[in-house]
């Protein structure tokens, strides 16, 4: 063996070495602990897009999570089991998760790319599209005089003996919306949107729709007319669309909405 062999060959070394050395806490870390680590994360959404990193599946003593570049659109929620995001625009954000357990750290990284609206905007399309006028009429009349009110309509009455605000059964979690809201929101669109959703939790209380597809078709036509179809509540029009009609039963249905309905309801007052 040459002297040139033998120089390659012992860099050759050096470099798996070296790597050896850099990689070798990561895979400690999600490999060879006693406790592992999982997290349930995307690998890719698109703007507006509401996704989730899940990292309940661990026994936790202490979870730290971080985002880089930084945001306020990411979200810790589920006592810090899950964290929820959404983007307002394109690129590359880095979710990293420090879980301590039983004196150990073990950590995650991983990267979510962020790409173009224009799937969105088509899924939006869709749903609104869907969204035909609801059944029973008395929905619709209702909504409308929310709307573009007419102070003569005999309908103002029932809106007004609506009770507000709504109060969730004890024990029932409330849902964290922040991300799916625009940043810039008129005020008259989002009283317009909790009046309508009310009116509608009011009537389904009382049994008038008779499938979980009718409350996801009402609640859709509701927010289009309260919205004007403005852009800037896509987003919203399509994960709480997801967000119902990821539901085995109607009144599981009924609970998601009001559960939505509560979390508009302190977003308008704190904004009041």
């Amino acid at each position: 063996m040459n002297k040139k062999t033998t120089l390659s060959i012992i860099g050759i070394a050096v470099i798996i070495l070296l790597m050896g050395i850099c990689a070798y806490p990561v895979y400690q870390n999600l490999q060879s602990q006693e406790i592992k680590v999982s997290l349930k994360a995307p690998r890719e959404c698109r703007i507006g897009e509401l996704v989730t990193f899940d990292a309940s599946g661990n026994r936790i003593e202490d979870i730290t999570w971080n985002i880089s570049p930084l945001t306020s659109n990411f979200k810790i929620i589920d006592d810090g089991k899950q964290a929820i995001f959404s983007s307002e625009g394109v690129g590359v954000y880095t979710v990293t998760i420090a879980i301590a357990n039983n004196n150990e750290v073990n950590l995650i990284i991983t990267d979510l790319t962020v790409s173009g609206n224009n799937v969105v905007n088509d899924k939006v399309r869709t749903l609104i599209d869907r969204a035909v006028d609801p059944s029973p009429k008395k929905i619709k009349n209702l909504i409308n005089t929310l709307v573009d009110p007419n102070p003569d309509s005999p309908l103002n009455n029932l809106i007004d003996k609506i009770p507000m605000p709504l109060l969730l059964p004890e024990g029932e979690e409330q849902v964290n919306i922040d991300a799916w809201l625009p940043s810039e929101r008129k005020p008259l669109q989002m009283r317009r949107t909790v009046r309508s959703l009310t009116v509608l939790v009011n009537l389904m209380d009382k049994d008038d729709f008779e499938t979980k597809d009718e409350i996801v078709q009402a609640v859709l036509w509701g927010i289009k007319r309260t919205t004007k179809e403005d852009a800037t509540w896509e987003p919203f029009i399509l994960n709480f669309s997801k967000y119902i009609e990821d539901t085995a039963t109607k009144q599981e249905c009924i609970i998601r909405v009001k559960r939505v309905l509560i979390s508009l309801q302190q977003v308008d007052n704190a904004k009041t």
